[in-house]
């Protein structure tokens, strides 16, 4: 399992985020404890100075992969409403994807979230550096 979720740690935020308790992993397994779909749950810090504007404390959701033959059967959906329930309830949850990934905002809305906005995230080598609110 570790091999897909993290293939190496040299280099890998999440591994490092993982290590530091920064984040968590959720996966959805079939019978045989293959893994089927995964997402991560993040501490704020690393995103609070990019999202500065948005929130003080929050929960950061995401990456998630879905095997590509069990894509559009709702398990990233199903994901998202778990990671949601574990977040703290005194906490704003947030999630982001790229403008062009139709269908993982497809899940974001069946998941109930609310968009808030497109933003410009500039980034300064392996970290993100800041994020501007376009519309």
């Amino acid at each position: 399992m570790r091999s897909l979720v993290l293939p190496q740690h040299l280099g890998n935020v999440m591994y490092y985020r993982l290590q530091r308790q920064h984040a968590q992993l959720i996966c959805h397994v079939d019978d045989n404890d293959n893994i089927e779909a995964y997402g991560w749950i993040q501490s704020w810090l690393p995103f609070r100075k990019i999202f500065s504007s948005l929130a003080v404390d929050a929960c950061m959701l995401g990456p998630y992969w879905t095997a590509p033959h069990l894509r559009g059967k709702g398990l990233y959906t199903e994901l998202l409403q778990q990671s949601t329930a574990l977040c703290p309830t005194s906490k704003p949850i947030f999630i982001y994807t790229a403008p062009s990934n139709i269908a993982s905002q497809r899940g974001i809305l069946r998941a109930n979230f609310e968009p808030i906005g497109l933003w410009d995230i500039t980034r300064w080598g392996w970290q993100f550096g800041k994020a501007a609110r376009v519309k």
